[in-house]
């Protein structure tokens, strides 16, 4: 009887475990492979960190299942930083272990982690009865209603973040941080030395959880992984960005802001757009909006053990990308303005949970500077130091003439990434609210989302921006929005007009999202290259003549390479002699191709097999040899033309001429 009543109380626990172990066990078996896929993204997105969430609150209805999901997903994408270490530590440093499997490896150690985290939570789960009643992790609506209208627009952001997710040949900063994520390996100087505790480049913890997504997708080699099992993580974590603001909103406003915050993140080019490529910035947008909910519920509840949990995601912010930093001011405030109590010891707590949970960077850091003397990139343009990659300390990507001018920039970024009728919707209402700004000061979760607004357009206009740095702003914005159409339709002679104004906007803003990262009837070529980016290429809106977000499409364009791949694997073989243009993107070549990778080459030596056998189009020219030349549809030259490589719209990317003896 003791035994079953143990058991019955620890249900949830043993069910997780179970969860693990099932996907250990079907991992490798190649008919369940589907099941590996299903099974494996539910267990490393929200199912891994449940225990956790049970260390802190034993009694399963002591929290709501909102609050408790969040938990759940906030720890799962954490717990994969400290596996992938685990991974690593196992592995080792050979070119064998970091180019051969990871899965097994991987999974076992965060099953390990997570069957820790259930002993951790049943010992603290054991000293509570009696057992309390069961229940399930997913949140619920106050109605019927609400509840189908929250699947809708969880239905609209699954569409946008996955339709033809492989669209988009792959951009060489995903290139770079995939090849990172895959195989755990940071270049030829930092390897595997720093245990991957950070890397040299950027903060970790984005590329861990990809690791464990793109392993999950296809565990025979990173040359065999398609772009959209690349940007699978960030797809999913868009999709819960859409369900977590829903429970933000409702959590510090109402249950119908929640799902209008929602739906305009949902159909946000810009969140959906940074969903579809493999940057950190989406998983950003997920943390910040995690560390705000903790936030309220501590400035609700009091307890330092909120204090905690709001610090361990504002750590698992920092270990995205340290340009979240911006975050601290404005929970420092927060806290000191409307904290209950023992507010130094809150902020106390919060501040240095999120060090420590920082610290290995730092550490990293350090042992960087004293082995090679230099450190990330962000550290290294923080301290003035030369970094490989070309940054030097100076303000990021070379500011404007004024703060004026780089604002102005910054706002015909954001007219682009919207369209002008998303903006107008977002700005609108922050607009009359400091026209109204003695009323507004009484209203403390709407100053929170404008100090929030204002805090991050500050930022990146003293840092420096690029287009995808700043996707987060949605979420504030939307938050604002939704409060004034709300307020506004409670006008009898407005309702409908704004509800109107409302459906367009959205309907608009849909049309604009597709149009950007889900048609297949146009390319655009690269003379936008970077554009958005501070000091570079402006974006004067036009918004009349582009019905898709420029800084957006020439980022994530396909630009022919999948359709240069798929011609070379069946037309050229590895005894024939690729004469490669100097001017190709050496990323692309290295993904596409499956050659000159460098990096595989210092670590394999000469067990490193190239796709083709290859040389370049300047040595071609010194020594002229039997070959095919692939070169940029612009280029001609006096040789058999054998074919023109278009992209996905037709127009011309590459030649490939013949050489022969």
């Amino acid at each position: 009887m003791q035994i079953r009543n143990l058991i019955k109380k620890n249900t949830d626990l043993i069910l997780i475990l179970l969860a693990g172990i099932i996907l250990l066990v079907i991992s490798e078996i190649e008919i369940l492979y589907p099941a590996r896929w299903i099974l494996g993204m539910i267990f490393v997105f929200s199912l891994s960190g449940y225990p956790m969430s049970v260390v802190f609150f034993p009694i399963r209805n002591s929290i709501d299942k909102s609050e408790r999901l969040l938990m759940s997903v906030g720890f799962s994408l954490l717990l994969t930083y400290p596996a992938g270490l685990i991974t690593v530590l196992l592995e080792g440093k050979s070119g064998e272990a970091i180019y051969g499997p990871h899965l097994m490896h991987s999974l076992g150690a965060l099953t390990g982690l997570v069957f820790a985290t259930i002993v951790i939570a049943w010992m603290r789960r054991s000293k509570i009865h009696p057992a309390s009643s069961s229940s399930s992790l997913m949140p619920s609506a106050s109605s019927l209603l609400p509840s189908v209208i929250l699947l809708f627009v969880i239905l609209i952001s699954i569409f946008f973040n996955f339709a033809n997710l492989n669209r988009a040949d792959l951009h060489g900063d995903e290139y770079d941080m995939g090849y990172v994520a895959y195989d755990l390996i940071d270049g030829t100087v930092a390897g595997r030395n720093g245990f991957m505790l950070s890397t040299m480049g950027h903060t970790p913890l984005a590329m861990f959880i990809n690791h464990f997504s793109m392993q999950i997708l296809e565990n025979e080699g990173f040359q065999n992984i398609q772009d959209w099992m690349i940007r699978f993580a960030c797809a999913i974590t868009g999709v819960l960005c859409v369900l977590a603001l829903y429970m933000l909103g409702k959590e510090i406003f109402n249950e119908k802001i929640g799902l209008l915050a929602a739906l305009l993140l949902a159909v946000s080019n810009y969140h959906v757009w940074t969903s579809r490529i493999f940057l950190r910035e989406v998983f950003m947008t997920f943390f910040i909006i995690l560390t705000i909910f903790f936030l309220f519920r501590l400035l609700k509840n009091g307890g330092v053990k909120y204090a905690i949990i709001t610090g361990i995601f504002f750590g698992a912010l920092l270990l995205t990308k340290m340009t979240g930093i911006f975050l601290a001011p404005v929970l420092f405030l927060w806290i000191i303005l409307y904290g209950k109590e023992f507010k130094i010891k809150k902020n106390l707590a919060l501040f240095t949970t999120a060090f420590l949970m920082f610290l290995p960077v730092i550490i990293y850091n350090i042992g960087g500077y004293v082995m090679t003397g230099y450190m990330d990139i962000f550290f290294s343009r923080i301290f003035g130091l030369y970094h490989p990659y070309g940054y030097t300390g100076d303000r990021s990507h070379t500011a404007g003439v004024s703060l004026y001018s780089d604002l102005k920039g910054i706002f015909e970024l954001l007219i682009d990434q919207y369209s002008i009728w998303l903006f107008a919707l977002f700005f609108a209402p922050i607009a009359y609210a400091l026209a109204r700004i003695k009323k507004t000061l009484k209203e403390p979760n709407i100053v929170f989302q404008m100090l929030l607004t204002i805090t991050i357009l500050g930022f990146f206009a003293l840092s420096g921006v690029r287009a995808y740095y700043m996707p987060f702003l949605t979420v504030p914005l939307a938050l604002v929005a939704s409060c004034f159409l709300i307020q506004v339709c409670k006008n009898k002679y407005l309702k409908i007009p704004t509800v109107l104004i409302f459906a367009t906007t959205i309907f608009y803003a849909s049309f604009y999202t597709y149009n950007t990262n889900i048609s297949s009837a146009y390319a655009v070529d690269s003379k936008w290259n970077d554009s958005g980016r501070t000091g570079y290429v402006e974006l004067v809106p036009q918004p009349l003549t582009y019905h898709y977000s420029r800084s957006a499409r020439v980022w994530s364009e396909n630009r022919g390479w999948k359709n240069l791949e798929i011609f070379l694997s069946g037309n050229i073989t590895r005894e024939d002699l690729l004469i490669i243009d100097d001017d190709l993107d050496s990323q692309m070549i290295n993904q596409y191709l499956d050659i000159n990778e460098y990096t595989k080459e210092f670590y394999l030596g000469s067990a490193y097999i190239e796709r083709y056998e290859n040389i370049f189009l300047s040595e071609f020219l010194v020594d002229p040899q039997a070959g095919y030349i692939i070169t940029v549809a612009e280029k001609t030259f006096d040789y058999e033309l054998i074919t023109t490589i278009n992209d996905i719209a037709g127009n011309p990317r590459f030649n490939i001429y013949e050489v022969s003896d």
